[in-house]
């Protein structure tokens, strides 16, 4: 008797989970057209977050929905009006992987590299949003160079390329300090050979004459200041070098 109703209570649970799995094989995704009428509703009330995670929805369950490019568009455009970065950037990576020749593929471009640009950091802080800002401006400006956007871009690039050099300057001056000189000749020969269009190239030269004068090596001391003399013959840093150089 025991054993029966063992086997009868099983049996009950088996029933009970191949209805539940067949449930599932049934459920359904909502209709694309569905999907999008209720996006563009959130968009029109301007609840941009929402709009925009509810735009991503046709990608996931309707890929080849007439609505879904569009929709992840929108997507990118909202999340970038509420400053939600982060979406904005990998929504845009997306749309650029899935549709290349897009008419509208260049706002992608633009807006991914504006998520990163804007959020540039001071020189006291780690740069890797500056990295990133710089491949993505690069990208748009590979793609669309004679471009408005594209314009911009190389323009965006010239703060970058200073960021960075400055970051450079500032931790070869910390390693000079500490009298680690081969490790500031690094950074400073690092600004001179990657950075030469930034303003932070006069100052790199000058502390390379002055990091080598406090090894000895006097010839590269030498080189440099006269390098630096021959494209700031009156710019401060010079003056610095010179002065370094004679006192020795």
């Amino acid at each position: 008797m025991r054993l029966l109703k063992f086997t009868a209570i099983i049996l009950v649970g088996l029933v009970l989970n191949s209805c539940g799995s067949v449930g599932d094989m049934l459920a359904v995704d909502e209709p694309a057209h569905v999907i999008n009428a209720d996006a563009q509703n959130l968009l029109a009330k301007q609840k941009y977050k929402d709009a925009a995670d509810r735009f991503l929805e046709l990608e996931r369950q309707h890929p080849y929905s007439k609505y879904t490019q569009k929709g992840m568009m929108h997507a990118i455009e909202s999340y970038f009006k509420v400053r939600s970065y982060d979406d904005t950037a990998f929504t845009a990576d997306r749309y650029i992987i899935l549709y290349p020749n897009a008419k509208d593929v260049k706002k992608a471009y633009n807006l991914r590299a504006e998520a990163y640009y804007i959020r540039l950091a001071d020189v006291k802080r780690d740069q890797q949003m500056t990295t990133r800002a710089q491949s993505s401006l690069k990208a748009l400006v590979k793609r669309f160079p004679n471009s408005d956007e594209g314009r911009s871009a190389k323009q965006k690039l010239l703060v970058t390329y200073d960021l960075l050099a400055a970051k450079e300057l500032e931790i070869g001056r910390y390693y000079l300090k500490k009298n680690n000189f081969p490790a500031a000749i690094n950074r400073f020969k690092s600004v001179v050979q990657k950075f030469q269009t930034t303003k932070q190239i006069e100052e790199a030269l000058a502390r390379l004459v002055e990091a080598y004068v406090a090894i000895g090596l006097m010839d590269e001391a030498r080189a440099n200041a006269a390098l630096l003399g021959r494209n700031y013959p009156a710019g401060e840093w010079y003056k610095y070098a010179y002065k370094l150089l004679n006192n020795t």
